[in-house]
């Protein structure tokens, strides 16, 4: 039961056993990259200073983005990407739903 990540290969494994990569899709594993550093759940200011590496957060400016990215990553991640179970919204940000393994260093 659960999910994964492979941190080297930048890969999630799902419980479906398979493995799609995020390799070529860099801002995608940085979302994830940041929620890891978070504990897991993060805040849509800490992840777009750490994902896109701004020095301030604008929620007009950053949150369409910000709402893109995670739409293509659970596109990936998700059984139903409109009824999220791994990657869910909470009142400030957004959250690893687990159990979530980490395979490697992250």
């Amino acid at each position: 039961p659960g999910w994964g990540l492979l941190p080297a290969s930048k890969s999630v494994w799902l419980p479906s056993g398979s493995m799609p990569s995020l390799a070529a899709r860099p801002l995608l594993w940085r979302v994830i990259e940041v929620l890891l550093a978070h504990g897991g759940a993060a805040s849509k200011e800490e992840l777009v200073r750490g994902a896109w590496e701004e020095h301030e957060y604008h929620p007009l400016r950053h949150d369409s983005r910000l709402h893109v990215a995670v739409h293509k990553l659970r596109e990936i991640i998700e059984d139903q990407p409109a009824l999220p179970a791994r990657l869910v919204t909470t009142e400030d940000g957004y959250r690893l739903v687990g159990p979530v393994r980490v395979v490697g260093d992250a």
